[in-house]
């Protein structure tokens, strides 16, 4: 009697079951590739290894401190784990208080489970390695010093989390000694003098939800002012928005550089009429003198005769002191990569 074998068939593999919200599942597709499939129910396949590259240099300049995407290192990934190195030649030109930072993004949903870094630097490094889920937080930098150009160059790995389709990007920010407030949480020891100072007003706002009441209390100046340490040779900038409902005689701002001991070396201001209604801006720029230790600003009313008599009142936003001329730059054949898992 002839027996029959069992007809053999094989086993196909299935598309990945859907995972719970914040995870991607990883199997085997049909032809040998790994396949991920989101919460969602998005599938894709874990891509080949792909890199995209700096073909000329990136420069950022001093500015709010705000991250700045570096221009051309972005990476566009599908859902799932990846691997995302990057190798990147930065300098800088700081004055001696300045500093820069670098970092990723990437979109809300993703994770960096872990991140590996290593790096040579010439000149005085920032701190060190901050790390954690969020994007943003692999963080190094360099502070300005006695050289006028300082060189990184920085070899990083992520292990990245992706529940949905998102780009990495990479980020670089450049730090200034400043003192600005927006009235909206961000607020750097602004002090006031001759004035009740309203910090959460929402009479009249220019960005935000709140702005600053300026009320004079006598009949001298009533202002906001600060303090910031400043170097010869440095290029400083302050700005205000102004606003009166009815206007005002003489309303603005003005920077004073100082010595050690605190005599004035030199003045720059922009104070005039205020129109009625009309959220105005002023600003001013001025080069430190030789001897300049600190820089004084101060935004508001000035003198009796020109509109700080006691119940005079003017609306301030977006206020910003800070320094210029700082660069951040990534160089040419930085890159970025993701390769599989």
């Amino acid at each position: 009697m002839r027996h029959l074998n069992p007809l053999h068939i094989p086993q196909l593999p299935a598309s990945p079951a859907t995972p719970p919200a914040g995870y991607v599942a990883v199997a085997a597709g049909l032809d040998g590739r790994l396949q991920t499939r989101s919460a969602a129910g998005v599938t894709s396949v874990v891509p080949s290894a792909h890199r995209v590259s700096l073909a000329q240099d990136v420069t950022l300049h001093a500015a709010r401190p705000d991250w700045a995407a570096v221009s051309g290192l972005q990476l566009d990934l599908p859902s799932g784990v990846h691997r995302v190195s990057g190798v990147f030649t930065m300098t800088t030109s700081l004055g001696r208080w300045a500093f820069t930072s670098y970092g990723f993004d990437g979109p809300a949903s993703g994770r960096i489970l872990k991140v590996d870094q290593a790096e040579t630097v010439a000149g005085s490094v920032y701190g060190g390695l901050w790390f954690s889920e969020a994007w943003g937080n692999l963080i190094n930098g360099v502070r300005g010093g006695d050289d006028a150009t300082e060189r990184q160059y920085v070899v990083a790995e992520l292990l990245v989390l992706m529940p949905e389709p998102g780009q990495v990007t990479l980020l670089g920010q450049v730090e200034t000694p400043r003192a600005w407030h927006d009235f909206d949480g961000t607020s750097d020891n602004w002090s006031m003098s001759g004035a009740d100072v309203d910090e959460s007003n929402t009479d009249y706002v220019h960005s935000g939800s709140l702005s600053g009441k300026i009320v004079a209390v006598g009949d001298e100046r009533a202002v906001l002012y600060v303090y910031e340490g400043a170097s010869p040779a440095t290029t400083w900038s302050c700005e205000a928005w102004m606003y009166s409902p009815t206007g005002l005689p003489w309303a603005g701002l003005e920077i004073d550089f100082m010595d050690d001991n605190g005599e004035s070396l030199g003045i720059q201001a922009a104070y005039s009429a205020l129109p009625a209604g009309v959220w105005t801006r002023r600003a001013v720029t001025g080069i430190a003198p030789a001897r300049t230790t600190q820089i004084y600003a101060q935004v508001g009313l000035e003198t009796a005769n020109n509109g700080a008599a006691a119940g005079n009142t003017v609306y301030v936003d977006d206020i910003v002191l800070a320094q210029q001329g700082d660069t951040f730059t990534v160089k040419a054949g930085s890159y970025l990569q993701t390769t599989p898992m």
